[in-house]
């Protein structure tokens, strides 16, 4: 069972990071459980992220159970070394045995919408221009 949700997890995480050009991972593509990811959007909020997610009835955290309700960015995030351009739009996705594939496929094709609608209105527009640069998009 931890194999398929690895799977389907590896699979949310390329869906996302090849869509969306200010995704980053937040964690060892290696070391870490088979069911949770963190991706990090840099430059937007998550807490925007996840009411624009819960909207589309997309289910996903912006920290641990331990800091539910704190707007402060993760301590662990922190300690990581994630850049802080990434640590207020960071979320994290949890699977279960539960998860579909649909689900996840969903999920990819809805992230972008989301991100860019959430893009267009940071203001840190010079920063993403950059950042684009940085990464050879036009």
């Amino acid at each position: 069972m931890c194999l398929l949700v690895k799977e389907l997890r590896d699979k949310l995480e390329n869906g996302i990071l090849s869509r969306i050009y200010n995704a980053r991972l937040n964690s060892s593509a290696y070391n870490r459980v088979p069911n949770t990811t963190n991706i990090g959007f840099e430059y937007i909020e998550g807490e925007l992220i996840l009411l624009n997610l819960d909207d589309l009835g997309i289910c996903a955290s912006s920290g641990s159970a331990c800091t539910s309700g704190s707007l402060d960015p993760s301590h662990v995030l922190k300690a990581m070394g994630v850049p802080f351009t990434a640590l207020h739009g960071s979320i994290r996705f949890s699977l279960s045995r539960y998860t579909t594939e649909d689900e996840i496929n969903y999920t990819i094709e809805k992230m972008p919408e989301v991100v860019n609608k959430l893009t267009a209105l940071s203001p840190f527009q010079k920063e993403l221009k950059e950042l684009r640069e940085r990464k050879g998009i036009v």
